[in-house]
C-alpha cells in the first residue's frame, strides 16, 4: 500500500475492507507508534477475521488516541446503531477517567456541573484523611502500642501472634523494616525449633 492509498483510508476510515488487513499490519509493524495505522489495522482485521479486537490491542489504541468514544464506535459500529454506550471490558472498574467522572455525576441526578463539584470535594477530603493517616504523629502511638504487645506476647512465648504482629508493623513502618525481618526471622526460628 503506498502513501496516497493509506491517506485515503486513514481521510475515510470506513473504506476499510479484510483485504487491506496485510499492508495494514505492515504498517503498523513498521511504524509501531502510528496509531492512526494500528486503529485501521485493528479494524481490518475484525473484518478478515470476524474475530473481536484483543483487548491488549484495544487498550493499547486507546492509550494513544485522543477520541476513546470514536474509537469505540468505528470498531463497533453496532453498538451505536442499537444505542448502546460503550462499557468499560476490564471487569467493568472505575478507571478516574474523565468519562467514568461524567457518568457518575450524572447518575447522582440533578446538575452535573454541581455533581462534579460534590465529586471533587469528596475526593479533596479522602485525600486529606488519608494525609493525616500517614501522618507519623497519628501513627506513632498505635505502632507504640503494637510494639508493647509483641514484648507481651514474646514473654508469655506466644510467638505465632507475636510474628502476625510483626509482620502488620513492617507494613505500617517501612523505615524500621530491617529490625522487624530481623524479629520475625527469630521468632520464627525459636517456633521450629520448638517443634
Amino acid at each position: 500500500m503506498n502513501t496516497e492509498a493509506f491517506i485515503r483510508l486513514a481521510k475515510n476510515p470506513k473504506l476499510v475492507e479484510a483485504i487491506h488487513e496485510p499492508e495494514l499490519r505492515r504498517w503498523t509493524e513498521k511504524y509501531p507508534y502510528f496509531n492512526q495505522a494500528r486503529v485501521l489495522w485493528m479494524k481490518a482485521s475484525q473484518l478478515a477475521s470476524a474475530d473481536p479486537v484483543s483487548d491488549d490491542e484495544l487498550e493499547l489504541a486507546g492509550l494513544h488516541s485522543n477520541d476513546l468514544r470514536w474509537l469505540f464506535f468505528y470498531l463497533y459500529p453496532e453498538m451505536e446503531l442499537s444505542g448502546e454506550q460503550p462499557v468499560h471490558r476490564r471487569h467493568d472498574r472505575f478507571s478516574g477517567s474523565y468519562f467514568d467522572i461524567l457518568n457518575a455525576a450524572s447518575a447522582e441526578g440533578g446538575d452535573a456541573g454541581e455533581s462534579l463539584k460534590k465529586i471533587a470535594q469528596r475526593l479533596k477530603e479522602s485525600r486529606a484523611m488519608m494525609q493525616k493517616a500517614e501522618s507519623p504523629e497519628v501513627q506513632q502511638p498505635e505502632i507504640d502500642r503494637m510494639e508493647e504487645q509483641v514484648r507481651l506476647l514474646i514473654h508469655d512465648a506466644k510467638y505465632s501472634e507475636a510474628i502476625e504482629i510483626l509482620k502488620q508493623l513492617n507494613l505500617i513502618n517501612p523505615k524500621k523494616s530491617i529490625y522487624f525481618a530481623d524479629q520475625i526471622r527469630f521468632l520464627e526460628k525459636i517456633v521450629e525449633n520448638l517443634k
